[in-house]
This record gives structure tokens, C-alpha cells and sequence, in this order.
């Protein structure tokens, strides 16, 4: 989110930025909130506009996904927590940036690419094959590991990453190395309903045992537990709600920042492609797939 910000800044344009995920997990849900936390330590009112896709890999919907809100929302980049390299394609045919996700998008793509997070997990592979081998017993655990151990790295920056960038991204990923982190303590930390997450009392409902305290004791910092999972209510142990900070849009509708709700001139009223992906596998014969659906062939 760092990279993503200088950018904007320095260029200075609109505070709008695009991000296509896959499934509303508590994975992905913490990427997007911590790509929003690095935005704000550049500018607080850079704004994130978000579309799920329902899938981790189909190149068909990511493009669909980045397209729209390129074309609809007006976003400046695109950043993605699915594994194509479609919407860093898509956001380059428009002129604009992107962060990649998984594999080194800026190699595959090019220098619209400022950054990508890169996946390293051969050495927990190996850890765990070694286990197997030597006949250990295999512990059920929430695997929950970082750059201290090697477990993902940054790709190289593309030259449109200003040196600012660089700098401040260079002093958190050192503090991440020395495995402190910080990401999710900022005060006064609000979801986009307007509850506050990190104040004395945890405003999740029915939150799991090992959830019951939200913070570090001392702290405003989000303990391990509810950033592994960012939910807003469990029924029993299953999540149903997670929770989206302040300034990402997953709707159209009115919210605590965007009090008159989100429209494009662009589309109809009513008309919006942010949050879930409702688009069939193949169109129905007749039609076929533009930014808005399927529609009939004329």
C-alpha cells in the first residue's frame, strides 16, 4: 500500500484505488485491510474500492473485476489478492499501476507493476515433509508466519516507485524482519459500518474464546487472534462476518464515510459492481459478456 500511495501522491492524482480479492476470508480480508493501513501512513483519505470474485485463478473474472472499476469507479491502480496476472494486464491497457500478488508481476507484466508481495513457501514445505518423514506427529496449527522466517518476500520496484516509497518501505519491512509487528495498532481504528476496533471494548459479537481480548494488553494493538480471523460476528466458531476498515467500499450504499452512498456516471441507477461478482461461467447462447453482464448479441 506504501508503493501504491507515493504514487498517487507525488503524481497527485485522484485518491481512488481499485482491489479484485477472491473470497471473503479472513486471509484476504486482512491483506486489504493492511494494504489500506500502509495507504494511510502516506495519505489517510486514499480510498479503496473493492469487488470479490469468488474465485483465487480465473483470468476471465479478473479481468471483468479490474476493468470495471478502472472504467466505472475511476480507481488510479488496481491491486489484487488473486493469483493471475490479469488485472496488472488490464490496469496496464488502461495507463494506470498495480501491486501483484503471489508471484512477481512487475517481471511477467512490466513496470506499471510497482511491487509485488511474493510467496516463498519451499521452506515450510520442507519443514513439514520433514516431520513427516521423521515420523512426528503433525501439530493442527493456524500457520501464521512472515518475513522473519522468509516466508514471503518483495519483488523487485518499478521505476515509478518514488525513492519516498522505498525508504519508508525499507524501515517497515525491517521492522517486520526483526518480528515486530506493528501493522494493525494505529489508533482509533474504524471498520467502514463506524465501529471502532481497537478502543476498551471489543465490538465484535459472540467472539471465540481466544478472542474475547482484542488488544495487546497496554496496547491499541489488535492481538494475532482477531487479526488472523478480522471478525465482526461468529456463530459458534464459524465467522460470518468479517470487517472492513474505514475507506474500503464493498457497496454502494450509504456508509459512515460515503454518507450519500457510491454512483458512476457511467452506470444506471442502482447499477453497482462493487462487492460480490455476479457474473455466469459462459453466457446463456444469444448473449455475450460486456463490463455490465451478459447481454444480447445484436
Amino acid at each position: 500500500g506504501i508503493a501504491m500511495a507515493w504514487y498517487i501522491k507525488k503524481l497527485g492524482l485522484p485518491k481512488k484505488v481499485g482491489y479484485v480479492s477472491a473470497f471473503p476470508l479472513g486471509e484476504t480480508v486482512r491483506h486489504i485491510n493492511a494494504f489500506k493501513l500502509g495507504m494511510e501512513m502516506v495519505d489517510p483519505e486514499i480510498e479503496v474500492y473493492l469487488t470479490w470474485l469468488f474465485t483465487w485463478h480465473d483470468a476471465r473474472r479478473e479481468r471483468l473485476g479490474a476493468a470495471r472499476l478502472l472504467t466505472f469507479y475511476g480507481v488510479e491502480g488496481i491491486a489484487q489478492h488473486t493469483d493471475s496476472r490479469e488485472p496488472q494486464v488490464v490496469a496496464q491497457e488502461y495507463g494506470k499501476v498495480g501491486v501483484g500478488y503471489n508471484t512477481d508481476m512487475l517481471l511477467t507484466v512490466g513496470d506499471s507493476v510497482l511491487t509485488s508481495p511474493v510467496i516463498v513457501w519451499g521452506g515450510e514445505y520442507a519443514h513439514f515433509v520433514q516431520k513427516a518423514l521423521d515420523g512426528e506427529p503433525m501439530d493442527n496449527t493456524n500457520l501464521w508466519r512472515g518475513a522473519e522466517v522468509g516466508a514471503w518476500r518483495l519483488s523487485d520496484f518499478s521505476s515509478k516507485v518514488p525513492a519516498e516509497a522505498k525508504l519508508m518501505i525499507a524501515a517497515e519491512y525491517e521492522k517486520l524482519l526483526q518480528g515486530h509487528d506493528e501493522i494493525f495498532c494505529k489508533p482509533n481504528m474504524r471498520d467502514n459500518k463506524g465501529r471502532l476496533r481497537n478502543g476498551p471494548t471489543n465490538p465484535a459479537v459472540n467472539p471465540v474464546p481466544w478472542e474475547q481480548d482484542h488488544l495487546v494488553p497496554g496496547t491499541t494493538c489488535l492481538t494475532g487472534g482477531v487479526v488472523n480471523q478480522v471478525c465482526q460476528e461468529y456463530v459458534g466458531f464459524d465467522c460470518v462476518e468479517q470487517w472492513l476498515l474505514e475507506g474500503i467500499h464493498d457497496s454502494c450504499d450509504p456508509s459512515p464515510s460515503k454518507p450519500e452512498g457510491i454512483t458512476s456516471p457511467n452506470l444506471t441507477s442502482g447499477e453497482c459492481f462493487l462487492g460480490g461478482m455476479e457474473v455466469p461461467d459462459v453466457c446463456p447462447t444469444g448473449e455475450h459478456l460486456t463490463l455490465r453482464g451478459c447481454v444480447p448479441v445484436r
